[in-house]
């Protein structure tokens, strides 16, 4: 890496685990949602998140340009001054700095320069995850013209292995890395090195309004995927195990449903988060003893915010 991208990634590691303190601060005192138009939900802690992040990006980073979901004028319409005067209060303190009302609004609406590089931020990607006490992260990535050059995620409800919250972040060429987000050391994570399809585990989303269920599920059994699916329906705080599929029969009515649907970012500065949330129906067995978790398998892919692993 070069030197101004070592400098980019540290600072998107600080700023992600600084946002991440605070959605984990307003979520314990009980996040307050403010509604957006048509069904997005949004809380105080998407709008402080993004005040964290863009705030520590436009003191570094000033000529960078930015791409972020949320904007001061719906805070500004929908929250008094003391709401106001109370976010700007914990943005200061998880980012040690100071922080007034007209620093908070100027630091949400931070749109930067014109700079080769951009700053792509979803302050809270899940939000009804957040809402229910279920996953959620915080998004940022590093674009250069066209092409993504980094990205981090902070999942600070995700527990791997003995650790529990975690910031998982990646670079082209150089390699994707978990470690603890309150601090710690990197370990290196890869894609699956498992070649024979039948060994395939698929991780389902959990919003089932993001995919046909149904359509996915005989998918993974049409391919092969052997390994059995992992997912949870909106209303369930825990994934469930469900076994592998049979391979399809002339017989559609054998055919079963229920996997949870890939997930979808709509373009445009303003992307929807999840809508619904409906429950699958299956008839296939559902475990309640999950089996040994596989080892960690990352996959890059730009989803217009950040780089992601699945």
């Amino acid at each position: 890496m070069t030197t101004d991208l070592i400098a980019a990634v540290d600072t998107e590691k600080r700023a992600v685990r600084a946002a991440s303190r605070l959605c984990m601060q307003v979520a314990d005192g009980g996040p307050a949602l403010l509604e957006k138009g048509g069904r997005e939900p949004v809380t105080l802690a998407d709008y402080g998140s993004q005040a964290v992040i863009l705030g520590m990006i436009s003191a570094e980073f000033p000529d960078h340009a930015v791409l972020a979901e949320e904007g001061a004028a719906h805070l500004l319409d929908y929250s008094d001054d003391g709401i106001r005067s109370d976010l700007a209060a914990l943005v200061a303190t998880v980012t040690g700095g100071t922080c007034t009302i007209d620093d908070l609004l100027a630091r949400i609406d931070h749109a930067g320069g014109e700079g080769p590089l951009v700053w792509a931020v979803d302050p809270i990607d899940g939000t009804k995850g957040f809402l229910r006490g279920d996953q959620f992260a915080v998004a940022v990535g590093l674009l250069e013209g066209a092409r993504p050059v980094a990205g981090v995620l902070g999942c600070p409800r995700l527990s791997i292995g003995d650790t529990s919250g975690v910031l998982v972040w990646g670079v082209p060429g150089v390699g994707a890395f978990v470690e603890p987000i309150a601090g710690g050391d990197a370990r290196s994570v890869r894609v699956s090195e498992v070649a024979d399809p039948a060994g395939v585990r698929v991780l389902g989303s959990v919003e089932t309004s993001h995919g046909d269920p149904a359509i996915i599920e005989r998918a993974v059994a049409a391919a092969g995927l052997g390994g059995g699916w992992c997912g949870s329906t909106a209303r369930q705080s825990t994934p469930r195990w469900r076994p592998a599929l049979p391979r399809p029969t002339s017989d559609p009515a054998t055919a079963r449903t229920g996997a949870s649907g890939p997930r979808t970012m709509q373009p445009g500065r303003q992307s929807s988060p999840e809508q619904g949330e409906g429950s699958p129906t299956s008839t296939a067995a559902i475990s309640t003893s999950p089996p040994a978790p596989p080892s960690i398998t990352t996959a890059a892919c730009w989803r217009r915010t950040a780089w992601c692993t699945t």
